[in-house]
């Protein structure tokens, strides 16, 4: 089934999942606000349903890295421009977190962890040396934001 959820709500009855999925979502959302969708996923929800959260974390030390080398940390610009596959805003931890709060989840855990297809091209041999240095104990080396939450 296709539906673009950010033009009309999800075409779902209220409480008819135990589950919802929704990782690496978030950050191609474009015209509606993410907070909108979040709760609109919370009315298709079930009482004490679980949604799984993941997207990239902007924060990442890759992103750095690529902007001490010049390189800009968004999508090559010719993909701006009529295409569906990019990124149109990518989150923080903590404005992740507030979101899933505003629409009215509940955290259950919220955590980070490294997806290859997260890390930057212009910080990606600088970060994976890092990480394997310093270990993945802080979110700066962490490039995805992970949060289990409920209804």
């Amino acid at each position: 089934m296709e539906h673009d959820f950010e033009r009309a709500p999800l075409p779902f009855e209220d409480g008819s999942f135990d589950v919802l999925y929704f990782t690496e979502v978030l950050e191609h959302v474009a015209i509606k606000p993410v907070v909108e969708v979040l709760r609109d996923m919370r009315r298709c929800a079930r009482p004490g349903a679980t949604l799984v959260l993941s997207t990239p974390n902007v924060n990442n030390i890759s992103n750095v890295f690529a902007l001490l080398n010049g390189q800009n940390i968004f999508w090559r610009p010719e993909i701006f421009y009529g295409s569906l596959d990019r990124h149109n805003r990518e989150f923080t931890p903590e404005e992740v977190r507030e979101a899933l709060l505003a629409a009215g989840f509940t955290i259950d855990h919220f955590y980070g962890f490294n997806c290859h297809s997260n890390w930057r091209g212009g910080g990606i041999d600088e970060a994976y040396q890092v990480v394997s240095e310093l270990g993945e104990d802080q979110p700066l080396l962490l490039n995805t934001i992970m949060a289990i939450a409920h209804v």
